[in-house]
């Protein structure tokens, strides 16, 4: 797996065991807050606790701590186990529609990762001991989802629950025991969704983020809001060409003078029309 920049939010530590194994994820000391697992893949995992508010505020702690990784953004995903009104225990359900049953607030996440099963997703404050409409039902994917998607775009943030319990299996049948293996058994499923979601990831960065070269030439001036749109377009039009010696050593060699920097840039460009 390339660099995947995705972060993962699940409720429990018995949901959180099989993907630590699943994904190679090292524990990481220096969250306190929270229990934070990551790999040298760009895959972090945090456990929120049960509930829609723990897992808003457990989405912001991670997404404040990656405020300082300039130039990136990661893609979001909730995961962990839900009951249903019909669909078959262990069966793997991409949230199409999430709901709050106290609020009747509703997200519609953009339906674009392909081979997945789909379910309308309801958040309820209490484990639900009835399943009243065909939906998955759970407790944090509303507050996962309203809170990620003030981070990154949408497309970015997506819900994926794995059925537990349904009205033949009653959810306080739940074998506790049982639930990493509901996990680990859908893990062609997660891992697809992981490989789907790293690569929109990585092309978002790739195609909308400012290039470090913008970065480096906007801290040696100040640069108004028009020039930072040359800037930006300039520095990705020596990108595409290959050019990216040159552009470092313009930057090198560039004084602070905003004028002399855009000449010196389309002088550059003039060359390889």
């Amino acid at each position: 797996m390339s660099q995947a920049k995705l972060n993962i939010v699940v409720a429990h530590g018995l949901e959180a065991k099989p993907l630590i194994a699943m994904l190679s994820l090292n524990k990481q000391a220096a969250s306190r807050a929270y229990p934070l697992y990551q790999n040298d893949r760009g895959v972090s995992l945090i456990v929120s606790g049960m509930g829609k508010v723990a897992a808003a505020a457990a989405t912001a702690y991670l997404a404040a701590r990656q405020e300082n990784e300039a130039n990136s953004v990661q893609a979001w995903l909730n995961l962990g186990i839900a009951g249903h009104q019909t669909e078959e225990l262990g069966k793997a359900l991409l949230a199409c529609k999430i709901s709050d049953r106290s609020t009747g607030l509703s997200f519609y996440p953009p339906m674009w990762l392909s081979g997945f099963s789909t379910s309308a997703v309801i958040t309820v404050d209490q484990p639900a001991l009835e399943y009243p409409e065909n939906a998955a039902y759970e407790m944090e994917a509303m507050g996962f989802y309203a809170t990620a998607t003030r981070f990154v775009t949408s497309e970015l943030v997506q819900v994926f629950k794995i059925i537990s319990d349904n009205r033949s299996n009653h959810v306080h049948n739940i074998d506790l025991n049982s639930v990493g293996m509901l996990i680990s058994d859908q893990r062609e499923q997660i891992m697809e969704i992981i490989r789907q979601l790293g690569q929109a990831a990585q092309d978002f960065n790739r195609l909308y983020q400012l290039p470090d070269e913008f970065l480096a030439l906007n801290s040696k001036c100040n640069f108004t809001a028009s020039q930072q749109v040359q800037l930006k377009r300039m520095c990705q039009r020596y990108i595409a060409l290959g050019l990216q010696s040159d552009l470092r050593r313009i930057i090198e060699d560039s004084n602070t003078a905003a004028k002399q920097i855009m000449h010196d840039l389309q002088s550059g460009l003039a060359d390889h029309v």
